[in-house]
């Protein structure tokens, strides 16, 4: 369909340029008068209908900034139907499809009854999708990785923890041991009881930078950390 009166964006919104329209529907009135008497005349609503702001000319003489218009397609198509010329019913017609085209193109695929228009928006939806579907994989990496590491700053340590509540790390194991919360390994690994695991405590794997050495160590969780300072304020 050629484009006889631009339609473009102003705020977020579709609108036309109220003086491009006046010229288009060769009014015998100027344009300040023309635009006045219809919004008073048809009740249009500004910030609803129509927004006005004010734009530069270009030219070397300076001058006042030009008063300008915005309106609705809505308007714009009434405008054009109250004129009563040949222009205007052909502007008005022109709005009629160019919403119908607005309204197809915000449509799902299966929505649409002309089978070409249907399967070219359908051809559009699978490329939106699989452009969806690649910027989501390429921010999984991301992600995890983010997760991983507000995850991990949150975990400590029993030295940290101890320190955390008053204690000497030695006394702070002996009471989880007592209290049977975690054990030793035959190899004098500190290990949570299976209960306590994924909830108080997490284990997780580590290598160390200096040597091959490799494992697996018991960290505290911010539950652990609070069940813990709520068990030794009640101990003191």
């Amino acid at each position: 369909m050629e484009e006889i009166i631009k339609i473009t964006e102003h705020n977020g919104k579709r609108a036309v340029n109220a003086r491009e329209l006046h010229q288009f529907l060769e009014s015998k009135y100027q344009f300040a008068n023309w635009i006045q008497e219809r919004i008073t005349k048809y009740g249009f609503v500004e910030n609803q209908d129509y927004e006005v702001f004010k734009e530069n000319l270009k030219n070397s003489n300076g001058g006042r900034p030009q008063i300008e218009y915005a309106l609705s397609v809505d308007m714009a198509k009434e405008l054009s139907m109250v004129e009563n010329n040949e222009k205007g019913r052909l502007a008005r017609k022109y709005f009629i499809e160019c919403e119908k085209i607005a309204r197809e193109v915000a449509m799902a695929s299966y929505q649409i009854e002309d089978p070409i228009k249907r399967a070219e928006r359908w051809i559009e939806e699978q490329k939106e999708k699989k452009a969806l579907e690649a910027k989501n994989l390429e921010m999984q990496p991301k992600a995890h990785y983010f997760d991983e590491l507000v995850e991990r700053s949150l975990l400590t340590g029993f030295r940290d923890t101890a320190k955390e509540l008053g204690l000497k790390q030695s006394e702070f194991i002996k009471i989880l041991i007592d209290r049977g919360y975690i054990y030793r390994t035959p190899k004098g690994e500190l290990r949570p009881i299976a209960k306590y695991t994924n909830d108080l405590f997490e284990l997780k794997d580590f290598k160390s930078i200096s040597s091959d050495h490799a494992g697996v160590r018991t960290w505290i969780t911010v539950k652990g950390k609070k069940v813990f300072q709520l068990l030794f304020s009640r101990k003191a």
